[in-house]
């Protein structure tokens, strides 16, 4: 890349299982992540959560000792 030539400023937008970078406000990259299993105790945490079984802030140690 030359060095003269001013930088364009890129914007990454997570969804789902893909990273999209956008530079002048157009599709520039697409990054697809490997699919993985869900972690079984983050996954039990959540579901807790969805049924109001746990408050957010034991949610959210849980999920920082993860």
């Amino acid at each position: 890349m030359e060095q003269h030539e001013p930088r364009t400023p890129a914007l990454a937008l997570a969804s789902g299982p893909c990273v999209y970078v956008y530079k002048n406000l157009r599709p520039y990259f697409k990054f697809s992540l490997p699919q993985l299993p869900p972690n079984p105790l983050e996954q039990d945490l959540w579901n807790q959560a969805k049924e109001d079984r746990i408050d957010p802030l034991t949610l959210k140690e849980m999920l920082e000792s993860i």
